[in-house]
């Protein structure tokens, strides 16, 4: 992947150019934001690709965004859609307090694969959530986050967050980059089906758990794990002081019921 950003302080306004051999294809994403008005748009482009045709999102996918501090809502829509594809995905978030609520609508398919001819109207297509949070919404500040959320009327997932910051010795004067804070991540996951007709053999995944933690002594290096009841993986994330910064990542996963065992490894290189 390249990206190219005209403003580091703005994040939000960047165009990504990615390709893939594992599944042959060449694509560019982009997005613009303008934070004084909270407008945004976004819209994802294959130059190439294997096998074109086989889905409605295979020409592109476009959106536009709207946030403020207590509001978010957007839609994505597809160039080429047809009858009953309209919007491709929408979404509406509102914050009161330290209370946050969501809904998403995501359909399944388009309306013409089903018998289902007013996808609005199928709670399948719908993903709501309600959080509650405790401490500053900045990533930078120790928080406290407790959510709800219902995946198409068939799952429930509840999950806990909590972000402790450390403060720590800077290694050097001379090289800021490091900071002076430490932090440490820990959370869990309950995910529990609500299919009343699922097959026997696939009742064993009805309730899945897991737990996750992650320790950044430092902005140069990231200690990340995760334990569940159905996979399992771990992270080393290092990170260069100096320009261009370097990232170099390496991950394990094992797979529990399937018995395999995966690797992978990472190279980024920002700010050329």
């Amino acid at each position: 992947m390249f990206r190219w950003q005209r403003d580091l302080e703005n994040p939000n306004t960047y165009v990504d150019l990615l390709a893939s051999t594992a599944k042959p294809m060449l694509q560019v994403k982009s997005c613009a934001y303008y934070p004084k008005y909270g407008v945004g748009a976004f819209g994802t482009f294959p130059l190439l690709m294997a096998n074109r045709g086989e889905g409605k999102e295979d020409y592109g996918v476009m959106g536009l965004r709207y946030g403020s501090k207590n509001l978010s809502v957007g839609a994505s829509f597809v160039p080429f859609a047809v009858s009953g594809e309209v919007p491709y995905g929408a979404w509406l978030v509102t914050r009161k307090g330290r209370l946050s609520a969501g809904v998403q609508y995501k359909p399944l398919g388009p309306a013409g694969e089903s018998e289902n001819t007013a996808p609005f109207n199928d709670l399948k297509n719908w993903n709501c959530a309600i959080s509650y949070g405790t401490g500053s919404t900045s990533l930078l500040s120790p928080s406290y986050i407790f959510a709800l959320e219902l995946l198409r009327s068939t799952q429930l997932v509840a999950s806990f967050y909590r972000r402790h910051v450390i403060d720590t010795l800077e290694i050097s004067e001379d090289v800021p980059f490091f900071g002076t804070k430490g932090y440490v991540d820990f959370g869990l996951e309950l995910n529990r089906s609500l299919e009343k007709d699922k097959p026997e053999e696939n009742k064993a995944d009805d309730s899945l758990f897991q737990v996750a933690a992650s320790w950044q002594p430092n902005s140069s290096l990231l200690v990340k794990g995760k334990v569940g009841s159905s996979k399992s993986s771990a992270a080393l994330v290092c990170n260069s002081w100096w320009k261009p910064f370097l990232t170099f990542s390496v991950t394990v996963e094992n797979d529990h019921q399937q018995g395999t065992r995966s690797y992978g490894v990472g190279f980024r290189v920002e700010d050329i």
